[in-house]
This record gives structure tokens, C-alpha cells and sequence, in this order.
């Protein structure tokens, strides 16, 4: 029974005060004139994280069926902010469509019980209307890429994210922005610049969106330099990036050139950026700057086996070298010794006799030395080899085994 009263006490909430003397607590913010459901644009929850002014959130927390402790700081009504937090919706409301959507005010709705400190409680009631989404009249239009090949221009016309009779979003003009260049910079053109355009007819409820594209001439990757890396030479670095001056410029490739330097397991900073200052130049000089980190990593540990019939105790020492000899070759090696002792079944001894009799050491080496960078960074080979000395039931054993690989990756 006395386990129950803390229990309840949680889901309930403790009777605290969590704002000072006088000012008011808001439980929850609803909205009037607003979509449906929680599936809606405009959901409560979507247009909540507009404002500035926040609520009290709790354990179980459903409209006015809130109850249970106060998960993060409490909601203090601010009288500052609710204006701005008016246009904020109207602001939110455009960037969906809604260009003649307005805020009509605020309403509070005190809660019949006050809060055990005294502390008045009310819900927040904002009204909005928003009016007609305004719609996307024809298709995107695209200019200025003439200069482009047939395919690839074609390509570019069906990026777009908004389509004739779609409501208007803000979010998908900026990504269809944002597609057209990336796929740009990704087809050689370092310099291409992409913006758009919206005209509004509020009073039809229509929108045209035009984007214009000034891609430049195709690119290629210049003279690559390799800053806050002193124990290897450039060109050591240069093998690992996948690109060399002269191929051609893709985005696609500066980001797989960091992950591949992150992957070697030396550094604890990459950047590999490109250095646009001369519109209309062909090469594009990139930027690989590094920093170190400790490239070398000890680890012991015991570990125990009860097993039936067999018993080990082993202690084990690894030892790791991402960055052997200063050439970024990775070497490991792991050591393991103890004891251990196991059973034959189908001997007559008793257990306990076999388990002393059988006792003795056992022990473990295996090492691996790999080479990356191979092929034009394609190729990682390696060489790993193993000796193990054990015990089993009735005899002991001892095995050692040695094997090259050869690993290739796109």
C-alpha cells in the first residue's frame, strides 16, 4: 500500500509553484479557424511551435485532460509576446499558401480550479482566418537553359516540387531551388547560380513561380592543397580523396573525399572545399584541411568462460595503429593468455580429478596489417595472421593460420 502513494504522486504531479507571485499559468493554447486533426498542415502541434509564447506540458497531456508532473519549464503567460506571435501565424499561414490569412486575437478561458500555489490558470484561444489557399497556375517555368543539353535540360524541368494546382509551400519553391542547383554543381557547373521568382494575385488565389538558371561553363578540379597535415606528404593525401586535378567537378565527389579521410580513422576534423572566387574560370582549386587525432589505442580486459565441462580465465591485450609509420597503414594486434581446463565425458575419471588434471595455460596472437590507398584508393589489401594454443576435452591443441585479402570498393 505504501508503494502506491509515490507512484500516485508521480502520475498526479506534486503541487509546486512554478511561476512568482501574480502571474498566470497557461495550460494548454487552442486554436479556432484552423485545420483538423492531427494530420492537418495546421495542426495544433505544427502552429504551437510557431509561437513564442509556450504552455504547460505534463506527463498526460490532451487538451484540458492534463494531469501529472510538469515536464520542462511551465508556460507563463506573456502579454510582450502575443501580438508578435499574431504575425507569426499570419507569416506562417503565407509560407503555405494562405498570402490573405489574419490573425483576429487572442482569448483566454480561465480554468475553474486554480493552480494549489494560487497561481491563476487559463487556456490560450487563438482565432485565425485564413482564407483561400492561393494555388500554382501552370507548370514552373524554367529560363535560361538553352545552353544545356536536350536530356539534361529536360531533367531539370522535372525537379520541380510544385505543380499545376498545388497549394502554394514555400518550403517546396526553395527545394526545387535548392534541386536544380545541387544537380547543377553535380553535372561539372561550379559556378551556377539558380534563383526564383513568386508573383502573387492574392485576389484570384493564383501564383506563378518562375526559377532562372545561369549554369556557367562545365568545370573541372584544380590544384588540390592539404593544410594541418605535417607528417604526411600531400600527395599521400591526394590518393585518398578519389579525384585528381582535371576530372571533372562533381559535388558528390568533395563529400565522398571527406568520408573517405574520415574513414582512415586519423583525423578529428576534414574539409574539403572548394575555392569559387573566379566566375568563368574553367579549374577549381580545392582545400583539404586536416587535424589529428591520437591514431594509437591500448584496451586490456579479463574475461571468464563457465561453461559445462570447461573453465577459462583470459586476460587480453589489444593494441591499434591507424597510421603505422606515418603512412596511413593500420596495423592490429591482440594477445591473449590464462588457464583453462575441460572435461571428457567419456573418461572415468571423476570431473573435479579431470578439471585439476587438465589445467594449463592457454593463449592467443592475431595481427593484421592493411594497406589502403591502393588502385586510386579503389583496393585496400591486407594480411592477417593468428596462433592459438588451447585446451580441450582430453588433449590440448594448437593452431595458427595466416591469409592475404584484397578488398575493392566503388
Amino acid at each position: 500500500m505504501l508503494l502506491l502513494v509515490p507512484i500516485f504522486a508521480m502520475l498526479v504531479g506534486c503541487p509546486r509553484a512554478p511561476a512568482g507571485p501574480g502571474q498566470t499559468l497557461v495550460e494548454d493554447i487552442r486554436f479556432e479557424g484552423t485545420g483538423r486533426g492531427l494530420l492537418a498542415a495546421d495542426s495544433p502541434a505544427s502552429l504551437s511551435d510557431v509561437l513564442e509564447q509556450g504552455h504547460t506540458r505534463r506527463l498526460f497531456d490532451a487538451g484540458k485532460l492534463d494531469f501529472g508532473p510538469i515536464i520542462g519549464e511551465p508556460g507563463v503567460l506573456d502579454e510582450g509576446v502575443l501580438g508578435d506571435d499574431g504575425r507569426r501565424l499570419e507569416v506562417w499561414y503565407a509560407h503555405h499558401g494562405y498570402f490573405d490569412a489574419q490573425f483576429e486575437g487572442w482569448t483566454e478561458v480561465p480554468r475553474r480550479r486554480p493552480h494549489p500555489s494560487g497561481l491563476r490558470r487559463v487556456d490560450l484561444v487563438a482565432r485565425v482566418d485564413r482564407g483561400q489557399p492561393s494555388l500554382v497556375e501552370g507548370e514552373v517555368a524554367i529560363e535560361g537553359l538553352e545552353g544545356l543539353s536536350g536530356p539534361f535540360a529536360e531533367g531539370l524541368r522535372r525537379l520541380p516540387e510544385l505543380g499545376p494546382g498545388d497549394v502554394f509551400e514555400l518550403e517546396a519553391y526553395e527545394g526545387s531551388i535548392s534541386a536544380i542547383r545541387e544537380r547543377l554543381y553535380e553535372r561539372g557547373y561550379a559556378y551556377a547560380k539558380v534563383s526564383g521568382k513568386v508573383d502573387v494575385r492574392a485576389d484570384e488565389h493564383l501564383v506563378s513561380v518562375r526559377i532562372t538558371v545561369d549554369a556557367g561553363r562545365p568545370c573541372v578540379f584544380g590544384e588540390v592543397s592539404v593544410v594541418g597535415e605535417d607528417l604526411l606528404p600531400p600527395a599521400r593525401v591526394i590518393q585518398e580523396i578519389g579525384f585528381v586535378p582535371g576530372d571533372g567537378f562533381k559535388l558528390s565527389k568533395l563529400v565522398s573525399a571527406r568520408q573517405r579521410l574520415y574513414s582512415l580513422g586519423v583525423y578529428a576534423l576534414v574539409e574539403v572545399q572548394p575555392t569559387l572566387a573566379t566566375p568563368g574560370e574553367r579549374e577549381v582549386p580545392v582545400t583539404v584541411r586536416l587535424q589529428r587525432r591520437a591514431s594509437r589505442t591500448v584496451a586490456f580486459g579479463p574475461s571468464l568462460e563457465l561453461a559445462p565441462g570447461r573453465q577459462e580465465l583470459v586476460a587480453t591485450a589489444e593494441y591499434r595503429d591507424d597510421d603505422a609509420f606515418h603512412r596511413l597503414l593500420r596495423y592490429k594486434a591482440t594477445l591473449s593468455g590464462g588457464a583453462a581446463s575441460a572435461v571428457d565425458p567419456t573418461a572415468t575419471l571423476p570431473a573435479d580429478e579431470q578439471l585439476v588434471n587438465t589445467l594449463g595455460p592457454v593463449a592467443g596472437i592475431e595481427q593484421s596489417f592493411t594497406v589502403p590507398g591502393l588502385g586510386g584508393g579503389h583496393f585496400v589489401a591486407a594480411l592477417a595472421g593468428s596462433a592459438l594454443l588451447g585446451v580441450e576435452s582430453g588433449y590440448r591443441e594448437f593452431e595458427a593460420t595466416g591469409y592475404p585479402s584484397i578488398t575493392w570498393t566503388p
